[in-house]
């Protein structure tokens, strides 16, 4: 869509460390093009694993982010979801399958609906090859459907790609490209 009819691009960079192996930290920056002042926000993540069993392939996870918007065209006040999930890889297939809950920590008129289901799979095609999908339930900032394709550039960088749609209708939706490195 053109700018004045909602349309928009955005951009961010992301940093993850491993605290441990359970433990991750993380922030975010995004900049979005809609034809204002280039809304700014600035993201904090917290990821831990409660429970990890490689050997039935289950894995337990709890997490936070925080938003916090830099300028006032991205929105005047901070908001936040905490979440939990489990997933179950089945061996055969290679097939991860996720599922869990989210509650978000905001004022309910500036942010919709304040909880929700999310899913996610992942299933390996080849070594280096991978179809994703992830869906957050809800009509707020965070209730999308992803679907998409993880390809492992190298050991250590990788590129996905995917269309995100919307909870709350077709002008809602995008095209996303990610391309990131592990260090």
């Amino acid at each position: 869509k053109k700018y004045e009819n909602g349309g928009y691009q955005n951009y961010g960079y992301r940093v993850v460390y491993g605290i441990d192996r359970r433990t991750e930290v993380g922030a975010n920056f995004y900049i979005t093009r809609d034809g204002t002042d280039l809304p700014r926000e600035l993201q904090f993540n917290f990821k831990r694993k409660l429970y990890d069993n490689e050997k039935h392939g289950v894995a337990v996870s709890t997490g936070a982010l925080v938003s916090v918007p830099l300028t006032k065209s991205a929105g005047s006040r901070p908001t936040a979801i905490v979440y939990a999930n489990v997933s179950k890889t089945v061996p055969k297939l290679g097939t991860r399958l996720t599922g869990g809950m989210y509650q978000a920590i905001a004022r309910k008129r500036d942010f919709g609906k304040m909880w929700g289901f999310m899913a996610g799979v992942e299933q390996p095609l080849s070594k280096r090859l991978s179809v994703i999908g992830d869906w957050f339930s809800g009509a707020n900032r965070y209730g999308y459907a992803f679907v998409g394709m993880n390809i492992a550039v190298t050991k250590r960088q990788f590129l996905s790609f995917g269309y995100n749609f919307g909870n709350s209708g077709v002008g809602e939706n995008y095209f996303a490209i990610t391309y990131g490195i592990t260090f």
